[in-house]
């Protein structure tokens, strides 16, 4: 039980090391964009304050706010659903507190009609959410947004919230400069936290400790959570780009990032495989140093890749260490011929490895000649019978530079 006890408190606290460092990198990566939003949506305000002349222009404010949010994901789609919905919600809670004014059955009548409405102006439910949500706040809070005695000529508060919500309509399609960044940063951690994974099961088959490898099932869940979220983020970085004429010319790198994301999903899957069958090893047979060598190597790879990310390098160092793993990997060199979850392993690491190769560049043929010691094959022969899976068009090439002790050259 104690032991029981133990394994699980280790991979609780991997989990929270993992949560703690994605933690912030998610607080620096906020910073700009919730500062843009907060400084648009005073902007907002002093349009509707000065040039309009609206004495309480609060929801200019937080429409505009409510569209842009705190991070870089500003889908102008999204921007646009957030701000109608806020705008028409805002529109019918005046038109309900001026009319009919506000009790029980007028909250009851704006949450059975308004939605329905908002349904067939927008298929969104962001629209659906916004729009009954401010209905309900400004038919309620009125007395709240100005003082007592004090009327407001017209639709003001509507005319307050169609400013904000075109506000940050404009704002999330100018303001961005690197889109980059955000995506980017997520397949690096990403490939990080793998990397951590993959050095704790390393650790745990080298001293055939099995806390270790169960430690590595947080880091593994953290790196499926940034490869979601990075997916995310990439998708609101096309959209903008497709709108932006500036930003058509980051469609390439958009396109690399998509293709490391999915690669690097692919990798969690084997990887997790990888866990369980080195989980099993140290539970049957006890340390497997050579196979700890070997995976504490491919994680020492991977870590160079994330660094290559990160700056956006080609990947000329976690290439090269890949390549020379790649020629050890042949199925039953590691272990007994015998032992069957160590050919397993073995194979698993191998996916690894090949998913590996194809994040720094190349393509999935490439990738498998390699694990054959083989780089003389001829491209006819490495294109015979195996699935085509194209090459990066930044980083792609089929020679592979020795091992360097400095970092990678930028691309």
């Amino acid at each position: 039980m104690d032991q029981g006890r133990e394994r699980g408190w280790q991979a609780l606290v991997a989990y929270a090391q993992s949560r703690i460092r994605s933690g912030w990198a998610r607080v620096r990566g906020a910073i700009v964009p919730n500062t843009q939003s907060a400084v648009m949506a005073t902007i907002a305000w002093l349009i509707c304050r000065y040039p309009l002349g609206q004495e309480h222009p609060v929801f200019s404010a937080i429409a505009c706010y409510l569209a842009m949010g705190f991070s870089r994901n500003r889908q102008p789609r999204r921007v646009l659903e957030i701000g109608l919905g806020a705008t028409f919600g805002v529109f019918v809670g005046e038109m309900v507190d001026r009319f009919i004014g506000f009790g029980w059955w007028q909250l009851l009548l704006i949450m059975l009609v308004t939605p329905l409405v908002a349904r067939f102006i927008d298929r969104s439910d962001l629209v659906t959410f916004q729009s009954t949500i401010n209905a309900m706040v400004v038919a309620s809070m009125a007395s709240l947004v100005l003082a007592p005695g004090q009327q407001q000529s017209g639709f003001a508060r509507w005319i307050d919230a169609l400013v904000g919500a075109g506000v940050a309509l404009v704002a999330s399609i100018i303001l961005p400069t690197n889109i980059t960044s955000r995506p980017r940063r997520y397949a690096s951690t990403a490939i990080l936290r793998l990397a951590d994974g993959l050095g704790a099961i390393g650790d745990g088959l080298t001293k055939g400790d099995g806390n270790h490898i169960r430690a590595a099932f947080g880091h593994l869940q953290v790196a499926r959570h940034q490869v979601t979220d990075g997916g995310a983020a990439l998708s609101s970085a096309v959209d903008l780009a497709m709108i932006n004429p500036r930003l058509r010319a980051e469609r390439v790198d958009l396109a690399e990032i998509d293709r490391l994301l999915a690669i690097t999903g692919r990798m969690h899957t084997s990887m997790t495989m990888l866990a369980r069958q080195a989980r099993a090893i140290v539970g049957e047979g006890g340390p497997s140093p050579e196979a700890g060598r070997l995976v504490k190597e491919v994680a020492r790879a991977m870590r160079h890749l994330a660094t290559s990310v990160g700056h956006w390098n080609k990947p000329v160092l976690a290439r090269s260490e890949a390549a020379v793993i790649a020629k050890e990997l042949a199925p039953f060199e590691v272990g007994e011929a015998d032992d069957w979850r160590t050919a397993a392993l073995v194979s698993l690491l191998r996916a690894v490895v090949v998913d590996l190769l194809q994040l720094t560049g190349l393509s999935l043929d490439q990738a498998r000649v390699a694990l054959t010691s083989d780089t003389s094959m001829s491209p006819e022969r490495m294109k015979a019978s195996l699935p085509r899976e194209e090459g990066s068009s930044m980083w792609g090439t089929i020679s592979f530079p020795a091992v360097r002790d400095e970092g990678d050259g930028p691309a």
